[in-house]
């Protein structure tokens, strides 16, 4: 009873510690790119008007969408449910990185495991962004635990409950495919395997259906993602891939950001060092380990099977593809670990003493570090003015300033970050049209105020935009083209604001049509 009071205290104290270093920044960094699609579907959810059987990505499963619109109907449609969701799950997953590890390892060197993913700031940065795809490191973590615990085993529900939640981790991404091959290539003998497939078959029926529904869908949808696939595949290329995976994944454990400089930047390089070593023998140690081999195959399928399909590994957006496989890269180091141990126990009283000064700073360093180079990131990203404050800030003002959602809100293309402020907009229950021109929409245009001349696309478009919306209708502008659209349409404003981020950049103009006239 004591040793479970023990660890139970253990599992609080790190799911603590996780989530406290993983809420600054939470909000602000990184920049929205496109999660508030994924969000955006959730609210449809938790307002019934749709059921879907995928994500927006028709290759991703809808689960997440599901569970955060339970969230809305729970809490109401917040807009910092979707991220405190995903972080509360990466600082259980800490936790469940805790268990794992204590499968083979003492209290003590699982903890280390647990705390470097805990203070990780790759894993940080991953799990600060609401798609789906971050919440892959828990569900599949959650899986490898129960899979482990079941090895051997006869009981039923272990391997049911073993392939259902395998399948919740596949529906979060489709690369967790390549984690399930690793798995079967270690249980394809267990007596329960037949549990095991059909529950995991259950648990992925909704996709199994819609790409029976739409033939094929999935893997059409997958064929599209020209910003991810590589057009020519050749060997070259997939050893390249390789290469670069295990570059970003050590590099990701080690916390070394590609911009780095200075002393602290040749301390993670070190670390970086010290780890590459670590893993390489704790493979070779935890492959003769019982249910070592598990992990193993996990991680040496997801680079066989990953590569072939995926072409970008790049910090930070598509680190995420590998960051399931972070819990497992720090349990395997912490057995490497085990022989550095070892080795100090092996050594005179003084020099055991000092062996183990010189590995407590060592381990201090290597605990604070990661966590140091991502406030300094955070820091310089909100100074630049590429943090999400801003759009907080103007959703929430137009919120106070209609919140009957009587009158609709049109955004600007041209802004900071259109899709996310028109989608959060959504979330929030207001009609938001996106209007103007992206961008990064390609057209013949002429300069604006020429020779007396202007873009008749430009104007021409908010023209209509003008003519159908009455004098309730509030806009979020960029600044440059609220100036344009005064000077192009006589514009006077009412009810006028300048938001700006936590910069102190000035970012959008939020404001109604007192008159306008060409």
């Amino acid at each position: 009873m004591k040793l479970l009071k023990k660890e139970a205290w253990i599992c609080i104290a790190l799911f603590i510690v996780a989530f406290a270093v993983r809420l600054p920044y939470l909000f602000d960094v990184p920049r929205f790119i496109d999660e508030w699609r994924e969000v955006g579907l959730a609210a449809q959810i938790a307002r019934g008007e749709v059921w879907p059987l995928h994500n927006t990505s028709h290759d991703i499963g809808p689960l997440h969408n599901y569970v955060l619109a339970g969230l809305f109907k729970a809490f109401g449609h917040s807009l910092y449910i979707p991220r405190l969701y995903v972080t509360t799950l990466s600082a259980f997953t800490v936790v469940i990185t805790y268990w794992i590890a204590r499968q083979w390892l003492s209290t003590r060197l699982s903890l280390v495991a647990a705390l470097l993913l805990a203070t990780n700031s790759m894993h940080i940065l991953v799990t600060h962004m609401a798609w789906s795809n971050d919440t892959t490191p828990f569900f599949v973590s959650l899986a490898v635990l129960l899979t482990l615990r079941s090895l051997g085993q006869k009981k039923l529900s272990s391997w049911a409950w073993a392939g259902v939640v395998w399948a919740l981790a596949l529906q979060s991404h489709p690369s967790v495919i390549a984690a399930i091959v690793g798995v079967l290539l270690i249980i394809w003998r267990e007596e329960r395997l037949k549990t095991f497939f059909l529950a995991l078959i259950l648990g992925y029926s909704n996709m199994i259906v819609h790409n029976i529904l739409t033939p094929l869908d999935s893997i059409l949808w997958v064929k599209r993602k020209d910003y991810a696939l590589y057009p020519e595949w050749s060997l070259k290329a997939y050893f390249m891939n390789i290469y670069e995976m295990a570059n970003e994944f050590f590099r990701s454990l080690s916390s070394a950001f590609p911009n780095g400089d200075g002393w602290t930047h040749l301390v993670s390089m070190l670390v970086f060092i010290v780890f590459v070593i670590a893993f390489i023998e704790g493979t070779r140690k935890l492959w003769s380990s019982n249910g070592g081999s598990l992990v193993i195959s996990i991680i040496v399928l997801s680079f066989l099977v990953i590569p072939l399909l995926n072409d970008q590994y790049k910090f930070y957006v598509w680190t995420r593809y590998i960051a399931y496989l972070f819990p497992l890269g720090f349990v395997i180091i912490a057995k490497g670990l085990q022989s550095f141990i070892a080795y100090i126990l092996t050594c005179s009283t003084s020099m055991i003493r000092q062996s183990r000064r010189i590995a407590a700073v060592g381990l201090v360093v290597t605990l604070s570090l990661p966590l140091y180079h991502f406030y300094q990131y955070a820091e310089i990203y909100i100074e630049s003015g590429r943090d999400n404050s801003a759009e907080f800030q103007a959703v929430s003002s137009v919120q106070s300033k209609n919140s009957e959602h009587a009158a609709p809100v049109v955004v600007d293309k041209q802004v900071k970050q259109a899709e996310a402020v028109s989608k959060m907009l959504r979330v929030k229950g207001f009609s938001s049209p996106l209007v103007g021109i992206d961008p990064n929409e390609v057209r013949e245009a002429v300069a604006f105020n020429e020779g007396g001349k202007h873009d008749a696309e430009f104007y021409l478009r908010w023209k209509r935009t003008f003519q159908s919306n009455d004098s309730d209708t509030w806009y979020i502008l960029s600044l440059s083209n609220k100036e344009k659209l005064t000077k192009f349409f006589h514009i006077e404003w009412r009810n006028e604001e300048i938001v700006q981020g936590k910069g102190g950049k000035q970012t959008y103009f939020i404001g109604q049509v007192s008159s306008v006239a060409e």
